[in-house]
């Protein structure tokens, strides 16, 4: 990953920094600027989605259910 692809890099140390909701950078502790910081109603969205994905994942499993593989299933045993 070049620098040029990383928009946001610690100030300090010019590493990525990855976690956009965390104040301080995860590799030297520096305080990262806050137009860094994604803002509490971007997380808000983001929870909300990543909450409708997971329902839509749980009925999609409860709709199509994974086969029993052969371990799972009861042998006979000998």
């Amino acid at each position: 990953m070049t620098e040029s692809t990383v928009p946001f890099s610690c100030p300090n140390c010019k590493r990525p920094v990855p976690n956009r909701k965390s104040r301080f950078c995860g590799y030297c502790g520096a305080a990262v600027p806050e137009d860094f910081l994604i803002g509490e109603e971007a997380q808000a969205k983001l929870r909300a989605q990543q909450e409708a994905e997971r329902k839509r994942r749980e009925e999609q499993k409860k709709e199509n259910p994974e086969p029993l593989s052969p371990l799972d299933r009861d042998i006979p045993s000998f």
